[in-house]
């Protein structure tokens, strides 16, 4: 796989698993939201201002190491819900710390790696929000 379209890849690698784990729902860049759900839905980099329940999934960085032919990228996961975001992040971090060797799509996932959490405290509208961040190691 070239790095072409990486980004792309790896927001759809990362909502298929969460959506499959039954953490989150993940329509694919093409698909469509459902009506109602009781999954948070999983959007691309940026989380929805009216959304009260939602994880957002943005790649802020990425290296390519020659020598072994892989590249590695960092990978945030915003959670905001009513209440307590710790519930849904920790379940989105049960799902993907530790992961390897899979291939999801067009990607070849070494591994994945939990680096950081922060709380943010409530969002504009009254929502807990957190931030995790994952360091994902994928073959190419």
């Amino acid at each position: 796989m070239t790095l072409e379209g990486l980004t792309q890849n790896v927001i759809d690698a990362i909502g298929t698993i969460l959506t499959q784990a039954g953490v989150a729902f993940w329509p694919g860049f093409d698909g469509e939201y459902p009506a109602s759900t009781q999954l948070p839905f999983v959007y691309a980099k940026r989380l929805p201002p009216d959304e009260a329940k939602a994880l957002a999934i943005n790649v802020y960085a990425r290296e390519n190491n020659i020598s072994t032919g892989s590249t590695t990228v960092r990978v945030q996961v915003l959670c905001r819900c009513p209440r307590e975001a710790d519930t849904v992040a920790d379940r989105v971090f049960d799902a993907l710390h530790g992961l390897h060797h899979q291939h999801k799509g067009a990607l070849r996932l070494a591994r994945i790696r939990h680096i950081s959490t922060a709380q943010l405290g409530l969002s504009p509208g009254g929502m807990d929000e957190r931030s995790d961040n994952y360091e994902i190691t994928l073959n190419l």
